[in-house]
């Protein structure tokens, strides 16, 4: 099966709990023989829309989108706003080509609506 996760953030840039039980959830399916691929955001300043990387064996897709820890409130709901848009711009010709069989999202953010 192929499953796509979704966390608002992952290794190894993440310091949070949570990015790093999204690698072991991953790290698990791989060892049941699932194909899974994190698609998370990256840098807003990252040179491609799209950054394709692996993380001790786990595909992770990284799109662009804004800043959304340690800025104003302002500029945080205009970045989580738009993460959905922005994941979708990065990823939707790769989804083409291949689509997932299962999702699993994170869901501290209320914006991320994949």
């Amino acid at each position: 099966m192929r499953i796509a996760l979704f966390p608002d953030e992952y290794l190894p840039e993440s310091t949070r709990v949570h990015g790093k039980m999204f690698h072991e959830l991953a790290l698990e399916f791989i060892r049941q023989g699932h194909e899974v691929v994190v698609i998370t955001p990256g840098k807003s300043n990252q040179s491609t829309r799209l950054c394709v990387d692996f993380f001790e064996g786990v595909e992770v897709w990284r799109f662009r989108n804004g800043q959304t820890r340690g800025v104003g409130k302002v500029l945080r709901a205009i970045n989580e706003t738009l993460l959905s848009v922005n994941a979708w711009l990065a990823i939707k010709s790769k989804l083409a080509e291949r689509s997932f069989d299962a999702c699993i999202n994170y869901s501290p953010t209320i914006f991320l609506a994949l």
